[in-house]
Order: C-alpha cells, then sequence, then structure tokens
C-alpha cells in the first residue's frame, strides 16, 4: 500500500489590473442537439441580447444601449412639436384669426411659419426615424413606419401644392 500526501487545500489568488475596464457581453437562447448549440433566431428579442459591464464604477447597461435611446427621444420629440403642436397651431391660427380684419396681413405670415417650421422639425424627426431604423436591424415596427411614411408623404405633398 502506497501513502498518499495530503494535497493543501489553500485557496489561488491571482491579482490583475484591467486595462479597459468596460466589458460588453451578450447572451442567446436557441437549440441546443448533443451539448452543440444550435443556431438562434434572428428576431429582435435575440438582436437586442446585449449588455456592458463597467467594474470600474460597477454600473451596467442592456439593451440597445445609450445611443439608440437618446436618438429615440430625440425623434420623438421632434414629431410631437411637428405633428402635434406647430401643424395644429399652423391651422388653428389661420381658421381663428383670418376673421380679424386687423389680422389681415399677419394671420397668414403666421399660419405660414407655423407651418413650415413643422416641415422642417417633421423633416429632421423624419430623418431620425430612417436612421433608427438602419441602426437597428431586426427591429421593425411596421405601423409606425407605415404612419411616418404615410404623414411625411401627404406634408410633403401639401408644402408642395401651396
Amino acid at each position: 500500500m502506497e501513502s498518499r500526501r495530503p494535497i493543501a487545500r489553500t485557496p489561488l489568488c491571482t491579482m490583475a489590473k484591467l486595462q479597459n475596464t468596460c466589458r460588453h457581453y451578450l447572451w442567446q437562447e436557441g437549440p441546443v442537439s448533443s451539448d452543440n448549440p444550435g443556431a438562434h433566431a434572428l428576431g429582435s428579442a435575440n438582436t437586442n441580447s446585449v449588455g456592458t459591464v463597467d467594474f470600474s464604477s460597477a454600473q451596467a447597461s442592456a439593451g440597445g444601449g445609450v445611443i439608440v435611446d437618446e436618438v429615440s427621444n430625440v425623434h420623438g420629440v421632434l414629431n410631437t412639436v411637428a405633428w402635434g403642436i406647430l401643424l395644429p397651431l399652423g391651422a388653428l391660427t389661420a381658421w381663428y384669426l383670418k376673421v380679424f380684419k386687423s389680422a389681415d396681413p399677419a394671420w397668414f405670415y403666421l399660419h405660414a411659419f407655423c407651418q413650415s417650421s413643422a416641415y422642417i422639425v417633421g423633416v429632421a424627426g423624419w430623418s431620425t426615424g430612417l436612421k433608427l431604423g438602419s441602426d437597428s436591424p431586426g427591429i421593425t415596427y411596421h405601423k409606425h413606419k407605415n404612419i411616418g411614411i404615410t404623414l411625411f408623404c401627404l406634408g410633403t405633398l401639401q408644402v408642395l401644392c401651396c
């Protein structure tokens, strides 16, 4: 019988200095066959399965990231101002102020300013929407996209007809 010496059970410590404290990670869900992962679906749930961990500040983020969220907010604010505030304000200006003879040329200039500004701001909002769509492959909001294209076409038609 051979005698064995017990192995020391001391923990192993390693010290490492991280050059880049920010790490990106992703996770996927898909079929597994014989302990081998298969191809996962390419839907928006899988393509957005990303995140970042910053070890120096102990912060983590998941999803599309800050840049997409900021552009999305800009898109929403620009289109709300254009289609929800300036365009109706221009229509109301023409409807209610043109009956006053004392505001005869002013109502028209105010109306034209509101409508023109609404179109310009709307073009900026529409272009940020196009940028969001091109930066987000696999994510498509069909109804929202169709409404945006329709509004943009009708707004452009109105500007061209005047």
